[in-house]
């Protein structure tokens, strides 16, 4: 549901800056929407309330001069000065929160010079008015000087900043609210494009993490953050002072304070920083930073026209502290949720480079057995082969039967080697992808086997096959394991029948390989796929189990996945996904 800003804002407390101005200056004011509706006002003109607001005809005048100054306001004008069509002289100031123009706040009536007495007689003649009555309000509207004018409009102009910046935050705090109930991804996601910067530091200040505002406040990326010290951006406090913040952080639980930072090109800038300690992994800390560069611009500002405006200031200043008591309950409440936030994250990241440092210390270890393996594979097939060249005498039939079993043996191992090392490259290669003709991969394929079709009764059906996006000898590798298969395991079988084909489900392609050989027993179908998994015996079908080991690990590299479906003595199919080609 779409949330209306304006309900952002407090106009309860509002109408107790704007009756602490209107007391303090003289000044009416009120807050109307871009429709002219009134949502706050204090201490309104008695001429305008019981004469030109209750006429309908001098009404109508009101509604159009509003009209035109809110127009102004569009126009992206800090505030303008009208004199209506009633004769008095308004001014208006846009009230913009998330960079839209929600309100405007209209301050008047009065004078810059001595009214023209007559024109307002006309006005009570021609509409009717009491004109003592009406001459008697005309006075109580007061005749001010340009430069009061103005000031006042200063300090107008930096409430509404505060009232924008207030409801901004508040806006801010809700959404947030709001995305982090929806589901923990998306937690992740906030903290990445939250306006306010963060950080994860250990307790001697050492950055852990950091998310993309921060480095957009800092001027430098990630990689050049993580590992930073917080003595090498803060500008204020001294190392040994530094270090002393940190470990009172970890008696008082959290902290809240003010400093000042350097960015990478050197320049300064002002930070808000909300502490809070958590326990994990010895000790780390929740840091929440806040640029508040234009804000302290804004605050001096406010001050700057503390002499003209002092008793408005004061009492605008207590209610600022009652808004900045509600903000602070409300970014307690944030810092609670961000917590668990970073918490979810470090486990993520955890646990991420935990199998990641696993894979790799597999392929490694696969690569490096393989690699050290073939070296006794060679020297025992030499090793045979020159026991066969200097024999000087026959030998047996029982003992060139042992030396057979050893060399086949040795040339089963080297294949074995060679498809590890086949298996753990995979992982490591460049993916190239390009276009792929499916139909065309298979026609090619079909002659490879040629000799297999002569010898055997084979009919092979190929349906519609799109193309495909991918590594063009990837695919063609998962092609061959998938086709040879089905050409191994229906040997058995008189007509060995073989079906190539495909489907579209949701955003995938999926294809397949059916037979009509071995098959398989669904109970062990989870097996298929893993290293070295084999359902049949190596007496019926050779092979050494590492094909659909190769497939999946292919597949799943391009954004897919695979699976099978068998019965046993009734032939399997073979499937394997990937994403839809775009278009």
């Amino acid at each position: 549901m779409k949330i209306n800003i304006l309900d952002l804002i407090d106009f309860e407390k509002v109408d107790i800056l704007l009756e602490g101005f209107n007391k303090s200056t003289g000044f009416v004011t009120a807050i109307l929407d871009l429709d002219g509706k009134v949502l706050s006002k204090s201490g309104w003109r008695h001429m305008c309330t019981h004469f030109h607001r209750i006429n309908p005809e001098t009404s109508k005048k009101c509604t159009v001069s509003d009209t035109v100054l809110a127009n102004k306001m569009a126009e992206g004008e800090k505030y303008h000065f009208y004199k209506c069509l009633n004769g008095l002289v308004d001014v208006a100031v846009p009230i913009v929160i998330n960079e839209e123009h929600v309100a405007n706040l209209f301050s008047g009536q009065f004078f810059f010079e001595e009214p023209d007495h007559a024109f307002f007689k006309n006005q009570a003649a021609k509409y009717g008015f009491d004109e003592i009555k009406y001459l008697e309000a005309l006075e109580k509207v007061p005749v001010v000087s340009t430069e009061k004018v103005k000031t006042a409009m200063d300090f107008l102009l930096n409430m509404t900043l505060l009232i924008s910046e207030l409801a901004f935050q508040k806006l801010v705090l809700q959404e947030l609210n709001t995305t982090i109930r929806s589901s923990e991804e998306r937690q992740r996601m906030i903290l990445e494009t939250a306006i306010d910067g963060f950080w994860l530091t250990d307790l001697k200040g050492n950055l852990l993490a950091v998310n993309n505002a921060y480095c957009q406040m800092s001027g430098y990326n990630k990689h050049e953050l993580i590992g930073m010290n917080v003595t090498e951006l803060d500008v204020i406090e001294t190392t040994t002072e530094v270090s002393t913040h940190l470990q009172k952080f970890k008696e008082v639980g959290e902290d809240r304070f003010e400093s000042k930072h350097r960015r990478k090109d050197g320049t300064v800038f002002n930070i808000e920083i909300s502490v809070q300690y958590r326990e994990d992994e010895g000790g780390q800390l929740v840091v929440f930073l806040r640029d508040i560069t234009e804000r302290k611009q804004a605050e001096e500002n406010i001050l700057s026209s503390q002499a003209k405006l002092s008793e408005a200031l004061e009492s605008s200043n207590r209610s600022r502290k009652t808004l900045l008591s509600v903000l602070e309950d409300q970014r307690h409440t944030q810092q609670e949720i961000t917590t668990l936030n970073a918490e979810l994250e470090h486990r993520v990241d955890e646990r991420t480079s935990q199998l990641e440092a696993a894979n790799k210390e597999l392929e490694a270890f696969s690569y490096s057995v393989s690699h050290d393996l073939r070296a006794p594979l060679r020297h025992i097939n030499g090793f045979i082969n020159l026991f066969l060249e200097n024999k000087k005498t026959a030998i047996t039939e029982e003992e060139l039967g042992y030396l057979n079993i050893v060399s086949n043996s040795a040339k089963d191992m080297g294949n074995l080697i060679d498809a590890l090392l086949s298996f753990s490259r995979l992982n490591r290669a460049e993916i190239q992808k390009t276009q792929i003709n499916s139909r065309s991969m298979i026609s090619q394929l079909q002659e490879m086997f040629s000799e297999e079709f002569k010898s055997r009764e084979i009919e092979i059906q190929i349906n519609e096959l799109p193309l495909i996006y991918g590594d063009y000898q990837l695919i063609k590798q998962v092609w061959m394991n998938l086709f040879s298969n089905a050409i191994k395991y229906t040997s058995k079988k008189e007509i060995a029948k073989i079906e190539i084909g495909s489907f579209e489900h949701d955003s995938e392609t999926v294809f397949y390989v059916k037979d009509n050989g071995a098959g398989f027993n669904m109970k062990y179908g989870d097996k298929l796929f893993g290293v070295f998994q084999r359902l049949h015996k190596p007496r019926d079908f050779e092979g050494i189990g590492i094909g659909l080991a190769n497939v999946n690990r292919i597949i799943t590299r391009h954004g897919g996945h695979c699976w099978a479906e068998g019965e046993l003595g009734q032939g399997a199919t073979f499937y394997f996904s990937l994403p839809k080609l775009k278009e």
